[in-house]
């Protein structure tokens, strides 16, 4: 039974008996629309396409029943085929929406979006595991440029047989050099120390431990840092055998909810890469959910990456949705534009979409600091991580 205007049936049954007629379908009208039997006696009728079904085969309740004879009914009953049909309404009426504003947006100045080539999880681990050296010229005027120039010159990968995956510009006139292999990374640094010791300083980072973010902790724990720590370490099967191993807490607080608490270890490789193959983590009578966490600082005030809104120097407050100067909340806008996309497309020309909030996750300049970030982790050679929250 369907509270349906009876117009908009009216409406519908058009169409069905239309569309029956189209694809050539010979059905006898005085069949049953469900079991296709003859009907004699004993039939209700559809209140939307007018055809005829066996009571026994309409199945209706006894207070149903008891409301077909009536002649003023507000409850209209349609049969099978018209309930299919009556199901699609909805769906067909958002599809039409979506229409109307596809076509509507195409007509404002919204930034058309730029296929971009999303990387490959393989691409993304080849990187992970990259080691980097870092080759500064004691003469601070110098540039990156010559900095290179000087190292191609001197260094010939081939002849110390080494694969180099990639070579950038850093601060001071120094450059980075990046190889898969620790190995190679080793050999370079003699080479370039035996070449070039005097006019050059000669970096290879230490990596980081890597971090994990653990929420829905209950707050007795939060409160007791040392059980905390011995709780996720018998209940999830974790050995600390070994003097090296590194698990500890390095912040935990409340969440703004102040119905449970978060805290962020730091763990070496061996830890992460058993806690990374678990689902949850086991803390007292609660299982809670783990992200890997890399911490990307992002400014408030202007936007960008990598300083925080007390040491920025941008003059103008930038708003997030549209980029213009003022405050989200003053933003008349309808239109996202990502402060520090739109300036990789118009500055850098990078084909990236800028249409999207400057704070969005899927924002293509937040994820290239992300996985920067993620190369100065000291990761297990192989892990699939969990995605930072």
């Amino acid at each position: 039974m369907n509270a349906d205007n009876p117009e908009a049936g009216a409406d519908v049954a058009t169409i069905t008996k239309n569309s029956r007629k189209m694809v050539g379908n010979e059905e006898n009208e005085d069949s049953c629309t469900k079991c296709k039997e003859d009907i004699k006696e004993d039939y209700y009728t559809c209140d939307v396409c007018n055809g005829k079904i066996h009571q026994v085969c309409a199945q209706l309740s006894s207070s149903e029943v008891r409301c077909m004879p009536l002649q003023k009914r507000t409850l209209l009953y349609a049969c099978v085929n018209c309930k299919d049909v009556l199901k699609k309404i909805p769906n067909l009426v958002i599809f039409m929406e979506d229409i109307k504003k596809q076509l509507a947006d195409k007509s404002t100045t919204t930034p058309v979006p730029i296929p971009i080539q999303q990387s490959q999880y393989s691409d993304v681990l080849k990187k992970r595991c990259e080691e980097v050296i870092v080759i500064k010229p004691k003469d601070k005027t110098q540039d990156s440029s010559k900095t290179k120039k000087v190292v191609e010159e001197k260094i010939n990968p081939a002849e110390i047989g080494v694969g180099v995956s990639r070579v950038k510009y850093v601060k001071e006139g120094g450059i980075a050099i990046s190889c898969t292999k620790k190995e190679d990374i080793t050999n370079i640094s003699e080479n370039i120390k035996e070449k070039l010791d005097k006019e050059y300083e000669i970096n290879i980072p230490k990596k980081k431990n890597p971090k994990i973010k653990v929420i829905s902790i209950q707050q007795k724990y939060i409160e007791t840092p040392d059980t905390l720590i011995e709780t996720i370490i018998k209940q999830n099967g974790i050995s600390t055998a070994e003097d090296e191993r590194v698990l500890k807490i390095i912040s935990a607080y409340e969440h703004k909810s102040k119905k449970y608490g978060i805290i962020i270890l730091e763990v070496d490789q061996t830890i992460f890469d058993v806690i990374n193959k678990k689902e949850v983590l086991y803390i007292g009578w609660k299982k809670c959910k783990y992200f890997e966490h890399v911490n990307v600082i992002q400014c408030y005030k202007c936007w960008k990456f990598g300083h925080m809104a007390q040491q920025c120097t941008n003059a103008n407050v930038v708003c997030p949705k549209c980029s213009g100067n003022h405050k989200q909340e003053e933003c008349t806008s309808d239109v996202n534009v990502c402060v520090n996309c739109k300036y990789a497309l118009d500055v850098l020309k990078l084909q990236v979409r800028y249409d999207h909030t400057a704070y969005n996750r899927n924002c293509e300049g937040y994820k290239r600091i992300f996985e920067q970030l993620q190369m100065r982790v000291a990761y297990p050679q192989l892990h699939v991580n969990k995605q930072s929250k």
